[in-house]
């Protein structure tokens, strides 16, 4: 598989004193104008931003960045677009049909959608004959309607995402390098660039992306890169290095680290509050949900149980990523239950076993989602913008159960003791 980025011991340094820096800055173009080779020694006031960084991304393949504030993803994404240069090492890019996406639009906010979208495809060495064909495909998958001839200052967020998004929809790189990029936009537009970016890498295009959506990097990404204190500290499959870099701050694994493709958790939830709930945009709309014991009755602790959700789709969607997310009125998620099928169109019935119900008596929330299962974009949601549905959870007398629901407990778990006598055990030692 062609290579369409190489990183390869690549170190870079900063200096945090103006002064020094200036000087230190000087210095450095008159090595390089003497055609010496940087040495890797840090200079009074002097820091590593990167130590020894090197990678490949292949064509098709994405690439994840992870790391807390200050590990140094920016600096390694602002060397691979040249805005800066490395120190020592070098990076390779095997293609000039490179795009940046950042999380600012970079829109000219006095000029209005349509001046952009023209003076954009023209910065990025577009024809102006190829430019006027693709104004108005533009202009219908941004979808902001009369604001395309109002500047765009005077844009939400959102409508500045979605026309910067549209605009890239046309140039097709080889290449995005993308900072916290993939935010923002409603549903509907989520779920139509979503199509774009799985079309864009079925045809061998690469993306280098740095976000803290772990979620997103765990489905999007075919390998993951984590940084700390500017150094690599893993890389290779994402759900094992999204799971050390939790693991590393204290956090436990995302659910379902057995599959990539299993996003959901409690940041997948603070983003969909923020969609639009309007139920024409959604492809999957979600009518109910039944929670009862096998035979029937209700739902009891410790016992198995079956979710069954009903769901009605517009039309036919292959390989949907659908689940739910429950929790008490204290804290949501409790746990999260996903499942990858395909649904037609029309009523659709979703059935979910569970061998132990381990919760506590008492009334619990459920969320529900279906997404695109290779790039996340929404199909339909219900209980984040929205009510969401609840179901009871009912118990036979029990001390324990008293004791849970009198502290507010919302797990139950099936347990049973036994006492081990140490003199016992020491004897038999001997």
């Amino acid at each position: 598989m062609q290579t369409v980025l190489e990183v390869k011991n690549v170190y870079k340094r900063f200096c945090r004193n103006p002064k020094l820096a200036l000087k230190y800055a000087a210095a450095d173009i008159f090595r390089d104008l003497s055609l010496r080779r940087a040495d890797r020694q840090l200079r009074t006031g002097e820091f590593w931003a990167l130590k020894d960084i090197g990678f490949q991304v292949k064509r098709g393949e994405v690439v994840g960045v992870i790391g807390n504030n200050g590990a140094g993803k920016s600096t390694l994404l602002n060397l691979v677009t040249g805005i800066l240069r490395p120190t020592s090492g070098s990076v390779g890019l095997r293609t000039e049909k490179i795009i940046s996406m950042g999380n600012q639009t970079d829109l000219n906010p006095v000029q209005t959608g349509r001046e952009n979208i023209i003076n954009k495809l023209a910065f990025y060495g577009m024809p102006l004959k190829e430019i006027w064909p693709k104004v108005e495909r533009i202009i219908h998958f941004a979808d902001i309607g009369e604001a395309m001839d109002a500047p765009t200052g005077s844009y939400s967020l959102g409508m500045r995402i979605r026309l910067s998004f549209a605009i890239y929809t046309c140039l097709r790189p080889d290449i995005f390098i993308v900072d916290e990029g993939l935010n923002g936009g409603d549903i509907n537009f989520h779920r139509k660039f979503g199509q774009y970016l799985e079309t864009y890498m079925e045809s061998g295009g690469s993306m280098l992306l740095a976000s803290h959506n772990l979620p997103l990097l765990q489905m999007l990404c075919h390998k993951c890169i984590l940084l700390a204190d500017g150094e690599v500290k893993a890389f290779g499959d994402p759900v094992e290095v999204i799971d050390l870099y939790q693991k590393l701050n204290g956090e436990s694994a995302l659910p379902g680290a057995t599959d990539r493709m299993r996003l959901a958790n409690s940041s997948l939830s603070q983003e969909l509050s923020q969609a639009a709930s309007d139920s024409q945009l959604q492809v999957v709309r979600f009518e109910s949900l039944k929670v009862f014991a096998l035979d029937g009755g209700p739902a009891t602790s410790g016992k198995p149980a079956v979710f069954e959700l009903e769901c009605h789709a517009t039309e036919d969607q292959p390989a949907v990523f659908c689940g739910i997310e429950l929790g008490s009125e204290t804290v949501f998620p409790l746990a999260v239950m996903t499942t990858e099928h395909s649904l037609h169109a029309g009523r659709n019935i979703l059935k979910c076993t569970v061998d132990a119900l381990t919760l506590s008596a008492g009334r619990y929330t459920v969320a529900a989602f279906a997404a695109h299962g290779k790039v996340g974009a929404m199909f339909g949601h219900k209980g984040y913008a929205d009510k969401p549905f609840s179901f009871d959870v009912t118990s036979t007398p029990d001390e324990l159960q008293n004791l849970a629901r009198f502290k507010k407990c919302p797990l139950y778990l099936s347990n049973s003791w036994t006492v081990i006598d140490e003199l016992v055990e020491v004897g038999r030692g001997r």
